[in-house]
């Protein structure tokens, strides 16, 4: 859990960072993510627009929860800022969904 509230905080950070570069004006804010295993819990201090970014990617990651055997894999990231891989990987998310349900409709 504890892993989760890093790896979270840093994509918001980095997609914070990323908002900075494309507006030299914009003023990154802060965001804090700790988490409470006694009642599995993440807590996020920041604004209510990353407070919902993180909402959205817990449910991402909720709706990826393995059926079978599953094992994990860490790919670090050389040249995508992790900003832009969300972005992708929540088409990639959206598309199977879509197909999903296009797929439950038929029988």
């Amino acid at each position: 859990m504890n892993e989760l509230a890093r790896t979270l905080e840093q994509t918001i950070r980095d997609g914070e960072n990323f908002k900075k570069q494309v507006d030299r004006n914009y003023k990154p804010a802060m965001v804090a993510i700790g988490s409470d295993t006694r009642t599995n819990s993440l807590i996020v201090a920041g604004s209510s627009v990353q407070f919902e970014e993180v909402e959205k990617m817990v449910r991402t990651l909720e709706k990826m929860r393995p059926t079978g055997p599953s094992s994990v894999r860490v790919v670090n990231l050389k040249n995508v800022k992790s900003s832009d891989l969300i972005k992708v990987l929540d088409e990639i998310v959206e598309q199977r969904e879509q197909r999903s349900s296009r797929g439950r409709r038929r029988r």
